[in-house]
C-alpha cells in the first residue's frame, strides 16, 4: 500500500514537470521573436537560452530607467551624456 501511493506521488510529480516543461517551451517560443530582434548577439553566446536573453534584457530596461531618475536633474553627468549618445546617436553626428 505504501509503495502504491509512493508510485502515485512519484507519477503525479512526473506529470507536472512535464506539464511546466511545456509552458516553459511555450514561453520561450512566444520570446524568442523579441530576443532576436533586440539582442540577437546575446542568442549566439555559448548557454545563454531566450530565457536568460530576456531576463539580461529586463534587468538592462530596469537600470536604465533607475539611472534616468538619479540623472533627470543633471545634463551633464556621465550617465545622461552617455544615454544621450547611445539612445540619440553621437553627439558629432548631430552637429553635422
Amino acid at each position: 500500500m505504501v509503495d502504491a501511493l509512493r508510485l502515485d506521488e512519484i507519477e503525479d510529480g512526473l506529470s507536472e514537470i512535464e506539464r511546466l516543461n511545456l509552458r516553459v517551451r511555450a514561453i520561450e517560443d512566444k520570446l524568442r521573436p523579441f530576443v532576436e530582434r533586440l539582442a540577437s548577439k546575446l542568442l549566439e553566446m555559448y548557454a545563454v537560452s531566450t530565457v536568460v536573453a530576456a531576463g539580461l534584457l529586463g534587468h538592462a530596461g530596469t537600470l536604465r530607467k533607475k539611472l534616468r531618475r538619479v540623472c533627470n536633474a543633471c545634463r551633464r553627468c556621465p550617465s545622461a551624456l552617455l544615454e544621450r549618445e547611445v539612445i540619440r546617436g553621437s553627439t558629432h553626428n548631430q552637429a553635422a
